[in-house]
């Protein structure tokens, strides 16, 4: 199978067996039992006396979209003390990503503070994510416990001193930048990006519709050398672009490429980037940061998909992915969006959507 390369994905190497420095032995979880046993009081069961299914979302860095590597951490350390328990039924990512394909489940409801909508046709009843803050001896983590049937958040607390942490990942766990756990991987660049891209320019599109973008598997960390694919599904028919704005700069067109070229999404379908059917992956490598994955939908055919569109390689390109500067997008989209108004194109409707993915090198 062919591994190609683009701005999440550079790397041409096979997956390493070693993952992230997270697990290297086995230590005394963050979440102890003690912990969970808390968290979960009075909602371990059922009128019926079944275990209630939970999901472990995101936990994010401080007020911020991105992951670190603590962020899997927490994730593994929780899911794996609330299986351990016995007294709820804990989803895999991959039960929930079917449950985002099919529509049951919004993905971004892994992630912290988002409002959380029931679904009559998923049968999850609770989601715990939360978010952590570096202090002055270690890490403070929030966790949420969100019920998706009334809505109702339960919050808690705890404390991992910086003991605990230099433990477990050793003496750098608390270093600021790639030396460390806790910070992001390029944490200024990367919120430079997320400003350029979500807060000066994605809140210029109108959002007329629903159109949603996420991960295959449901994750939103990734180590150096782990393949990652997209899914994008709309309420309305369009057409599409999807973008991945890189922390170092650049800007890499996923979508439309040379192996799917119309830009067209039929509604309530998905398309998968990569395609399963697809000769080639997508792998994680450097530039290391949090990207923005961004998608761009609109009613009718506009410049911006048209332009990009044009400039696809062709198929026997030896570069798989078009990139573009940030200019040339924005160029674009001011263009099609003051189209909207023009009478010769009446009724132009938009939707957008983005997912903010971080990445690190294996240790």
């Amino acid at each position: 199978m062919e591994v190609l390369a683009c701005g999440l994905a550079l790397a041409t190497a096979s997956l390493s067996a070693k993952t992230l420095e997270s697990s290297p032995r086995k230590l005394e979880p963050f979440f102890n039992t003690e912990f969970i046993l808390r968290m979960i009081a009075g909602i371990e069961q059922r009128v019926d006396g079944k275990k209630i299914k939970i999901a472990v979302g995101d936990f994010n860095y401080a007020e911020t979209d991105m992951q670190s590597r603590l962020s899997t951490v927490l994730e593994e350390d929780l899911r794996s003390e609330l299986e351990r328990s016995g007294m709820v039924a804990v989803v895999s990512r991959q039960e929930i990503s079917e449950m985002a394909k099919s529509g049951a489940l919004s993905s971004k409801s892994l992630q912290p503070d988002i409002v959380v909508q029931p679904s009559l046709t998923s049968d999850l009843s609770a989601i715990v994510r939360g978010r952590f803050y570096n202090t002055s001896n270690g890490v403070q983590v929030n966790a949420q416990v969100t019920m998706l049937d009334h809505g109702s958040i339960e919050n808690t607390k705890f404390q991992v001193p910086t003991s605990a942490l230099q433990k477990r990942f050793g003496a750098y766990a608390c270093a600021p930048g790639q030396e460390g756990v806790i910070e992001p991987q390029n944490l200024k660049l990367s919120e430079q990006t997320y400003k350029q891209v979500i807060t000066d320019r994605l809140e210029k599109i109108p959002s007329d519709f629903q159109v949603g973008i996420q991960t295959l598997d449901g994750k939103r960390a990734y180590v150096d050398g782990e393949p990652i694919g997209f899914l994008v599904r709309s309420n309305e028919d369009c057409h599409i672009t999807v973008l991945c704005h890189q922390s170092d700069g650049n800007s890499v067109v996923l979508f439309p490429n040379r192996w799917h070229r119309s830009t067209q999404l039929k509604a309530n379908e998905t398309i998968e980037i990569p395609a399963s059917s697809s000769k080639f992956n997508l792998r994680i490598g450097p530039p290391f940061g949090s990207d923005v994955v961004e998608v761009i939908a609109c009613s009718s055919l506009t410049e911006i998909h048209m332009q990009i569109a044009k400039k696809i390689p062709p198929t026997t390109s030896s570069s798989p992915f078009q990139v573009v500067t940030r200019g040339i997008i924005v160029e674009g989209i001011d263009s099609a969006i003051s189209a909207t108004v023009d009478t010769e194109k009446p009724n132009r409707r938009w939707g957008t959507d983005y997912i903010v993915v971080s990445s690190f090198p294996s240790k």
